[in-house]
């Protein structure tokens, strides 16, 4: 069995400039400035793997993490802070949590994985796509990492005292998805956007459990007024958002209607 590394502590910034030391095959994406400040191209896709590779062994010992150049990289900083963000939200709370519940969890599964190096939380990850759920698997039994990977309806396998963690799909239309040409697969987009998928999991908010999901446009927060849990979460210039509700606080607000 493979030993864990230690988890390194992170001040929500990875040091791409260690990185590329470590990691010949990501060394060869990276710039030095004249101001001896590292340059990556975000926009290349084989450029963002071998960042997230380097990171993710580097930082937290999972190895061979990857995606096919077709999905959506995710950006690492904003899931690590949503992460230490949803662990707040189970500390306030006291629910007696036994699991994570990872609502679409994609090819990477990283939501899963993050919160199994931090906190030792067992996961469940769900995805409607047998290809994404195969790829995350092989992931997590390469680093013999304990969760749950399933091919089915988003909240079939949901159970009382879960947390949820979700990445909606945030295009809300074919043309809009057009403007990252790179992404050739269903999983960044849904009719109605995010504000849609996650109305519908407020809907499907009928388990005892704390629900947490992620937004990637602020004008979304609109639609979720009556939400009072909300946070942003910044890394560089990324910026995402989050929102933190339970079943209790639904059934109220539906009463306050």
């Amino acid at each position: 069995m493979i030993q864990k590394k230690q988890i390194k502590k992170l001040k929500h910034k990875f040091n791409n400039r260690t990185l590329a030391q470590h990691y010949p095959q990501f060394r060869k994406y990276i710039q030095i400035s004249n101001k001896g400040e590292t340059i990556i191209d975000y926009k290349n896709q084989n450029a963002l793997n071998e960042l997230n590779k380097s990171i993710m062994d580097y930082y937290f010992g999972i190895r061979e993490f990857t995606v096919p150049l077709t999905q959506m990289i995710p950006a690492l900083g904003c899931r690590l802070n949503y992460i230490e963000w949803v662990k707040e939200q189970v500390d306030k709370s006291k629910f007696p949590i036994i699991k994570i519940y990872d609502v679409g969890t994609g090819f990477s599964g990283v939501l899963i994985f993050l919160a199994y190096r931090l906190y030792g939380w067992k996961g469940i990850g769900v995805d409607t796509s047998e290809q994404a759920i195969n790829h995350a698997q092989s992931i997590a039994q390469l680093n013999h990492i304990e969760c749950e990977f399933k091919v089915g309806d988003l909240f079939q396998f949901l159970q009382d005292g879960m947390v949820t963690v979700c990445n909606p799909p945030f295009y809300d239309d074919q043309e809009e998805r057009e403007y990252n040409r790179v992404i050739q697969n269903q999983e960044t987009f849904v009719e109605g956007g995010e504000v849609s998928f996650v109305k519908k999991m407020i809907q499907n908010s009928n388990k005892n459990c704390i629900y947490t999901t992620m937004l990637g446009r602020k004008s979304s927060l609109n639609s979720f007024q009556d939400i009072n849990e909300k946070t942003e979460l910044h890394q560089g210039n990324n910026i995402r958002f989050a929102l933190s509700w339970n079943q209790q606080q639904e059934q109220q607000q539906q009463l306050n209607k």
